[in-house]
């Protein structure tokens, strides 16, 4: 019984923490509204909830008959790092959709060309850009 709900906290936590660090990463490079406004209201909510979906994977693990617990915690640890990165790469598509809707309302070629070149960034200068937008001053 704990082994399916391992399964279950597992399944959950991946949604959870997909959404959550694509919505942060959307957020951090300056589309807050795209994403729900309870988030933009209390994004630490939202994070401690991912983190106890996690918790209570891992403390199901104390009670399965089936999976091993050290091999139960590598799951919880390399998934926790897969999330986070299946998530900023779904923010940095977002963001490049976003881009995208934004050229088909632009008037002017200045315009269109500043917006094509946010479009073809990569995902290391989306990340750069992330990472500076998060300085405190």
């Amino acid at each position: 019984m704990y082994d399916i709900l391992f399964f279950i906290l597992i399944g959950v936590y991946g949604f959870i923490a997909i959404k959550i660090s694509s919505w942060h990463t959307i957020s951090g490079l300056g589309f807050w509204s795209e994403v729900p406004t309870p988030f933009n209201k209390s994004p630490l909510l939202y994070s401690a909830l991912q983190f106890v979906c996690l918790v209570l994977a891992a403390l199901s693990l104390l009670k399965t008959n089936i999976i091993p617990l050290y091999g139960g915690l590598l799951l919880l640890i390399s998934l926790w790092f897969m999330m986070r990165k299946i998530g900023r790469e779904q923010g940095f598509r977002k963001y490049r959709e976003i881009h995208l809707e934004i050229l088909d309302g632009s008037k002017t070629d200045e315009e269109r060309a500043s917006i094509l070149e946010e479009t073809k960034k990569t995902d290391a200068q989306l990340e750069e850009q992330l990472i500076l937008s998060k300085r405190p001053f």
